[in-house]
């Protein structure tokens, strides 16, 4: 009986997580760097949907371990989508 209890709860908990995690959909970003770049960064932001909206090529090397260059790329990120609902038309015009 303990054993029928355990199982079901491991897969109710085990569905929930699965759930949880496929409605993550986040806006994003994603950076390649690499020696045939030539000191340069590939900058791609992705939208709720995964789709790649934003692509441009960073003149330096960034990094993701360092701080200062997370929040240059959050920062892109963000004016990217603010730039993608303005031209969508979904903010109210005055």
């Amino acid at each position: 009986m303990k054993a029928k209890i355990s199982l079901f709860i491991i897969i109710l908990v085990a569905g929930l997580t699965t759930k949880l995690i496929a409605q993550d959909k986040s806006p994003f970003w994603v950076i390649e760097t690499g020696p045939s770049l030539k000191g340069k960064t590939i900058i791609r932001i992705y939208d709720y949907n995964q789709n790649l909206i934003h692509e441009e090529v960073s003149a330096k090397v960034l990094s993701v371990t360092k701080r200062r260059d997370r929040k240059v790329l959050d920062r892109k990120l963000k004016t990217v989508l603010n730039q993608e609902t303005l031209a969508s038309g979904s903010v109210k015009k005055r």
